[in-house]
């Protein structure tokens, strides 16, 4: 089920994987799409998409916060179901995978063998089909997005080499993709067997501090409310 975050913003919560793609809308702005979920996630973002009572043909942009399969994988069906073409913002660190240049950083042929043979082929059609994706605006630390009354980027590499973080100043609620998670009711850090460069994502932490936060939104875990601030303050200093 969807969580209405604020006036406008929805998580759209994937119950079937635990996934947390989220909503933005407004009369002015129309719809942005932030992740696509896993291969074969179209129909149940739809649906969640109709829920928060929003037009699937209104989604003008969709932002991607990093290449992972499970935030890109849907990607191309999503830009195949719509009308008009959407724009594709995403961090130049992770451009080139994203528009199926380069493979994969964490799926080598060790881990691609592991698969079930349905998943093998999604990972191969979806590198096929990336080929056709083209990113319309390669995002900066530090920019200011026109959506959501202001959505401020901030560069996080370490999961991935052009991992984001989005931030609503209006709102306090940071859109925290990988770089936190909630687990056992706790906020973690990224998980380090799915991160390449551990110290660099630690490091990319302290970008949060300085931030006021009432809410989380993790794409693995979803929102965490309990003082949120002490808990990244406390994550950034054990690791240094």
């Amino acid at each position: 089920m969807i969580q209405k975050l604020s006036q406008g913003i929805f998580d759209l919560n994937l119950e079937h994987n635990g996934m947390h793609p989220v909503l933005i809308w407004s009369e002015q702005d129309g719809a942005t799409l932030i992740d696509t979920g896993m291969p074969g996630s179209l129909e149940v973002i739809q649906e969640s998409v109709r829920e928060a009572g929003v037009a699937w043909n209104d989604i003008r942009r969709i932002i991607l916060t990093h290449q992972d399969i499970d935030h890109i994988g849907s990607l191309p069906a999503i830009v195949a179901s719509l009308p008009s073409k959407p724009e594709i913002w995403a961090h130049s660190g992770d451009a080139d995978v994203i528009e199926g240049k380069a493979p994969f950083l964490k799926m080598g042929a060790d881990r691609i063998a592991t698969m079930p043979e349905p998943m093998r082929q999604a990972l191969e059609q979806l590198s096929v089909d990336l080929k056709d994706i083209r990113i319309t605006r390669l995002l900066e630390d530090g920019e200011q997005l026109p959506v959501g009354g202001g959505l401020r980027v901030i560069y996080t590499p370490g999961h991935t080499p052009g991992h984001i973080c989005l931030y609503v100043p209006e709102e306090e609620l940071l859109l925290a993709a990988d770089q936190l998670i909630v687990k056992d009711g706790l906020l973690t850090g990224p998980n380090e067997a799915f991160t390449p460069d551990m110290p660099l994502a630690i490091k990319s932490m302290s970008k949060l501090t300085s931030l006021a936060i009432r809410r989380v939104l993790c794409y693995h875990g979803g929102v965490y409310d309990q003082q949120p601030e002490e808990a990244i303050e406390k994550l950034a200093h054990a690791s240094n």
